[in-house]
């Protein structure tokens, strides 16, 4: 019997539900796609509400429908509120040229 320590992601039943599962690719294997460090991401912040929006927008048709739909619109707006932040502040947005 494996213990907590030695127990993969894909041992735990959690991560299997249809809901995360039903579409070309696994929820967790997009995400993972957001959680790539890259020159690009310099808000770490961001991460985790790109997956959040990411996370909700996939399984909304298979959980929570509507419910599922508003939890990704207040990630949405975080990411907002963060990024209007960051170029209020000066801080050039990764996708922004420099002039």
């Amino acid at each position: 019997m494996k213990t907590d320590k030695q127990l993969s992601i894909d041992d735990i039943e959690l991560t299997k539900p249809d809901r995360y599962n039903f579409r070309n690719k696994s929820c967790y294997e997009i995400q993972e796609g957001f959680t790539v460090k890259t020159t690009d991401n310099i808000f770490p912040i961001s991460v985790y509400y790109e997956s959040n929006i990411l996370k909700y927008l996939y399984r909304y048709p298979m959980k929570n429908g509507i419910e599922d739909l508003k939890k990704a619109k207040v990630y949405i707006d975080k990411l907002i509120e963060l990024l209007d932040k960051k170029t209020e502040d000066g801080i050039p947005l990764p996708w922004e040229d420099e002039r």
